[in-house]
């Protein structure tokens, strides 16, 4: 079952799943609630871009689901994908925060 929590930081704004979706919620201009098309990096990540007050930032999406449903990132660690399909962004089936040699 898909369950969705808000994006550390954009609360009541975007929210991510733990199927890999990040989605917008609805506001003024729009009275829905919109799933975002992600970007792939060259590298074969998933991101995607936040709007807030005239600034857009991009942010992987498999750190925006570890920062939701796990916590924040702790130091000397990165999130990892433990299958190494960096397009499959479940959690917690492949999504973890580990050391850069394990990953």
């Amino acid at each position: 079952m898909e369950e969705w929590l808000p994006v550390v930081g954009y609360e009541g704004i975007y929210e991510v799943s733990n199927q890999g979706q990040v989605r917008s919620l609805p506001h003024r201009q729009r009275p829905y609630t919109k799933i975002l098309i992600p970007q792939v990096t060259k590298d074969g990540r998933l991101y995607v871009r936040f709007k807030q007050k005239g600034n857009v930032k991009m942010f992987y999406i498999h750190r925006l689901i570890l920062q939701a449903f796990v916590g924040p990132c702790p130091e000397n660690q990165e999130g990892m994908h433990l299958n190494d399909d960096h397009l499959d962004n479940r959690w917690p089936e492949n999504l973890a925060w580990g050391t850069h040699r394990t990953n």
